[in-house]
């Protein structure tokens, strides 16, 4: 569990804001069409770069980030390139082929189990974003921004 009173807490919150954001972007991203891939991706390699800044100036110490942000970097370009630019399909309700591979896209309600909660839906290419795995678990875990003791 994380000590809240560590002068690193505020940094690895921040840093889990950012990752949290850049999972629902991934999702996204896996089941929207071309040109909304070609708008977020901007947004998502200045999240990355804001990540690298807060890593060069809290976590000094990490050899794992800077790779796995470049990882990220990596696997969000290819996902917004998949197509050739050409996906015009749109699964964001969960009910259609991935656009890109045509496989099944998964959705379910991750508050489908805490009784009295509002449904908020998962929806995702499940082959889409399974090269995002590795890069998201080394910037959670110890040697990353420590964001799995949260």
């Amino acid at each position: 569990m994380l000590d809240t009173n560590h002068p690193q807490s505020e940094h690895i919150f921040r840093a889990s804001g950012f990752l949290d954001g850049l999972l629902k972007c991934s999702q996204r991203m896996s089941v929207v069409p071309s040109a909304v891939r070609a708008d977020l991706l901007p947004k998502v390699l200045s999240r990355i770069d804001d990540m690298r800044a807060l890593a060069a100036e809290h976590f000094t110490k990490s050899t794992a980030i800077a790779p796995a942000l470049d990882e990220l970097a990596r696997v969000f370009t290819t996902l917004a390139n998949l197509g050739d630019g050409n996906l015009v399909a749109d699964a964001t309700d969960g009910d259609e082929p991935c656009p890109a591979c045509g496989g099944d896209v998964m959705k379910f309600d991750a508050m489908a189990t805490i009784k009295g909660q509002a449904q908020q839906w998962i929806i995702l290419c499940k082959n889409c974003t399974s090269e995002f795995s590795k890069p998201f678990r080394e910037l959670e875990s110890g040697d990353g921004f420590c964001t799995m003791f949260i």
